[in-house]
């Protein structure tokens, strides 16, 4: 039976479909952690194979220091960080802004009403509905605080881990995930109906 470092021999050695199969065990992730922080599935899907192209053009230099999915991580960060570096951040009163538009203008309510009530798309289980929610408001952090947070609390990636692929240290790593944290909790205290009966979503 051929084991993962045998794929990872073959793929040192030029063979694209042992790369592609060692790819394809963490594509799924790779590919929603990129949409978490592009926020455009046409974007999230040209980064991908950028990444692709990116990690097995340097696989021989990978050296098992870390995991190949924290490698591949490594270098879809920095292709993102890239493409967002001249991105305007949300700021952090956009729900309120957009409530008052929304409460101001009785026909953008009842359309939303309708939507919810009758579109396929309006209609979200609460897993759903929770995800699309954290993905929206981490775009109020800076990117470094939104990697950060989203590496260690959706994907489950160690301090150690986001400090290497962020090439910083693990304290900074840590301050970062802090402050992230601080910040999601002051705008869903006073924005999420699940933690204030009184938010936007109520």
């Amino acid at each position: 039976m051929i084991t993962d470092q045998d794929l990872l021999q073959l793929a040192q050695k030029g063979d694209i479909r042992a790369f592609h199969t060692l790819f394809l065990a963490f594509q799924p992730q790779l590919k929603s952690y990129l949409y978490r922080l592009v926020a455009n599935r046409n974007d999230m899907e040209d980064l991908v194979q950028d990444v692709f192209i990116i990690a097995f053009e340097n696989i021989k230099g990978f050296r098992g220091e870390a995991s190949l999915k924290t490698w591949v991580f490594t270098i879809a960060t920095n292709r993102a960080r890239k493409h967002l570096k001249h991105s305007q951040r949300w700021v952090t009163d956009t729900f309120d802004h957009t409530r008052q538009l929304a409460y101001a203008d009785g026909q953008m309510m009842e359309l939303i009403d309708h939507s919810h009530q009758n579109a396929p798309q309006g209609t979200y289980e609460i897993r759903e509905h929770i995800d699309y929610c954290f993905t929206c408001v981490t775009k109020m952090l800076p990117l470094k605080q939104q990697i950060t947070l989203i590496l260690k609390d959706i994907y489950g990636f160690k301090i150690s881990e986001i400090a290497g692929i962020l090439d910083t240290s693990e304290s900074i790593v840590k301050h970062a995930l802090h402050n992230a944290r601080n910040t999601m909790i002051r705008i869903f205290d006073k924005t999420c109906a699940l933690v204030n009966k009184n938010g936007v979503c109520n």
